[in-house]
């Protein structure tokens, strides 16, 4: 089975681009989840509120998958792709520069929200063209590729944000939109059915 999936990405181009696209875009989700807090510290925010703010969060990501499909139909597939990642890499310069704690809430939630829906959407296209016998162990493999990435890039971001916390936003912005910039060209509209 695993070597059946490995085929199927290695040979399929539409299933590999989506595949990597996926991969790369869910940097911009999962390093705001530990990168929000040294943005509060900065923007004074009571530990307090952060329970509450991260249940509101996790509401409004919950809100903006469920309304996916007006998403799609409204900006089209290719593009909600594409501003998937370039608005999320667009907050991260922002609150690299920004310390008002009134302006870095929404830009985390959006953030956090605009982030969550690029995996789903990517990974219903992509099972579009994987039998559904290997889908579960392509979507697997396609997974282990994003968690090497964060394995890579974990201890790296962390040096970063050691060194200077406003530096890695700055980084991992600019690393969307290059992000941004490669999936608008690899990721073509014909590819995206469900």
């Amino acid at each position: 089975i695993f070597r059946d999936g490995l085929k199927i990405i290695r040979h399929n181009k539409i299933v590999r681009i989506l595949a990597i696209d996926t991969a790369l875009g869910f940097i911009m989700f999962y390093f705001i989840l530990w990168l929000y807090q040294p943005l509060f510290i900065k923007g004074g925010l009571g530990l307090i509120y952060w329970g509450i703010f991260a249940a509101v969060m996790n509401l409004i990501a919950i809100l903006v998958l469920e309304k996916i499909d007006i998403f799609e139909k409204f900006f089209g597939k290719k593009k909600l792709i594409y501003l998937s990642v370039i608005i999320p890499a667009s907050l991260y310069l922002l609150s690299s520069f920004v310390s008002s704690i009134y302006i870095l809430i929404p830009i985390v939630w959006s953030i956090f929200a605009i982030s969550a829906m690029r995996r789903p959407l990517l990974q219903s296209y992509m099972n579009h063209y994987i039998p559904s016998a290997q889908r579960a162990t392509v979507n697997s493999m396609a997974s282990m590729l994003q968690t090497f990435l964060i394995i890579v890039i974990n201890p790296l971001l962390g040096m970063l944000v050691d060194f200077s916390h406003d530096t890695a936003l700055l980084s991992l912005g600019l690393a969307g939109l290059a992000i941004g910039v490669i999936s608008k060209f690899h990721v073509q509209e014909n590819f995206l059915r469900k």
